[in-house]
């Protein structure tokens, strides 16, 4: 069933996304598939691998505003999803010395405190251009574990006591599942998956309104001529640490509700603070198409849905450790054959021929 909702998906995104397409068709389009995935809870057995789709997507939206949008390639934005998941396990955990905050306190808090940091940290790392700022902001991501584990500024009798648990493991509170009079809904299949969902929405909805305002356009100028869009008037500096911070602010996002559904957190989890998270959201957007708005949507279900086809077409423990080599044979076709993904054919009139790969072998001097 999974699978199903990944494939209509697929062809529900693509059809939102096609100019072509008329306008009410790509409104309708949007609106199943909302309502398809709000609807799916229903008729999944489990959740779990839509759940980590879509919040894929929405921390592949912070990524496309900083890397597609403003075209700088970050590296580090998994400093922020990290940083998300533990600043609003530090408000809710019930654990002593906490505040035990409901999360509709403590994500969105973390988002704000998550995206101011990323302020400060973008006023120095934007200064710097290209390969020296990607370096740069995976300097970030490495560093970032080590500020959270510091004792200086989070141990026992640090600035924040024990606010990240002080080298211990950080328990979120767990999940409650939802009572509807004598129903109850699972906490993971229902509330978490809801969550997940919200954050795409989320994700989707910045991108949407992004892409309509002068701020995006700004940022679209900065990309293809920085002192051009300069002289034609865009402050350059406050536009791309504003994208930054929005950029820092979905991926806390994503983190929060990740962290969330773990529980139980340590910078050592592979969900948090991994290289395999670092560069999935950059994945995501190569393969749906960079500094559009339904790419990291298109990419995500692509990935997500391949992933879920191995899964249920063998049983092999031994073909399913494959699977990292298939993910980096599949980044390494995207690269070479869709340079600009999948939204290369849905933006255009282009047929999908062997000469359109041939070019892009040509453009890549293979």
């Amino acid at each position: 069933m999974n699978l199903l909702v990944f494939g209509l998906g697929i062809v529900l995104a693509i059809v939102a996304a096609r100019p072509q397409s008329s306008t009410a068709l790509r409104r309708t389009a949007t609106g199943l598939l909302f309502a398809m995935l709000l609807a799916a809870p229903l008729v999944s057995n489990s959740t779990a691998i839509l759940f980590d789709a879509l919040t894929a997507i929405c921390v592949a939206y912070g990524w496309n505003i900083i890397g597609g949008f403003t075209g700088y390639a970050s590296f580090g934005n998994v400093a922020y999803l990290g940083l998300g998941a533990f600043v609003a396990a530090g408000f809710m955990s019930r654990q002593p010395g906490h505040l035990a905050w409901p999360w509709f306190v403590g994500i969105p808090l973390a988002v704000v405190i998550v995206s101011m940091v990323a302020g400060g940290i973008g006023i120095v790392v934007l200064r710097l251009r290209g390969h020296y700022f990607s370096i740069a902001t995976l300097g970030v991501s490495v560093a970032m574990p080590q500020v959270i584990t510091s004792d200086v500024m989070f141990g026992a009798h640090g600035v924040f006591p024990n606010f990240f648990g002080g080298g211990l493991p950080l328990n979120f509170p767990l999940a409650p599942d939802i009572s509807v009079g004598s129903l109850t809904l699972d906490a993971d299949r229902f509330f978490l998956y809801g969550l997940g969902l919200g954050t795409a929405i989320v994700g989707w909805g910045i991108t949407h309104l992004l892409a309509r305002r002068k701020f995006g356009y700004g940022l679209i100028a900065i990309r293809e001529n920085e002192e051009a869009a300069e002289v034609m008037g865009v402050n350059t500096t406050i536009s791309k640490v504003l994208a930054y911070m929005l950029s820092a602010a979905l991926a806390a996002l994503g983190g929060a509700v990740i962290g969330y559904k773990l529980t139980n957190m340590t910078t050592e989890a592979e969900a948090l603070f991994s290289t395999t998270n670092n560069l999935q959201m950059i994945i995501i957007c190569l393969i749906g198409g960079v500094g559009t708005l339904w790419g990291p949507w298109i990419g995500a279900f692509i990935l997500f849905g391949l992933q879920e086809a191995l899964r249920t077409a063998s049983s092999s423990a031994e073909f399913l450790a494959w699977q990292g080599v298939i993910f980096a044979l599949l980044v390494v076709i995207v690269v070479v054959f869709l340079p600009r993904g999948v939204m290369a054919f849905v933006m255009a009139r282009t047929r999908l021929t062997w000469r359109v790969f041939a070019r892009s072998l040509v453009a890549n001097r293979v």
